[in-house]
């Protein structure tokens, strides 16, 4: 018998390709958690002190896939494939 996971599975996996990632968005935001208001205006700050340092040109940026291996490990490509987000998933319980 199948469990209520693999029900629910099958049955996203049924829906047309706008509304699996309207499904995945609203999985998402149910699980990160709440900032406050005060964290959400620190956070605007330092985006706009990184937007204004970026157009006075002294920022200096790195590439996406330099960050991703020393920061989270592999490449960004690899992060695209299911069977890296299932490992993640084993690793975090």
């Amino acid at each position: 018998m199948a469990s209520p996971f693999e029900k629910v599975a099958e049955q996203a996996l049924s829906l047309s390709a706008r509304d699996r990632l309207r499904l995945a968005t609203e999985l998402l935001v149910s699980v990160e958690p709440r900032g406050s208001a005060e964290v959400e205006r620190a956070w605007e700050e330092e985006i706009q002190r990184r937007i204004a340092e970026i157009d006075s040109g002294n920022a200096e940026g790195r590439g996406g896939d330099e960050i991703v291996t020393a920061h989270v490990g592999g490449r960004i490509e690899d992060r695209a494939r299911p069977s890296w987000w299932a490992a993640q998933m084993e690793n975090s319980d």
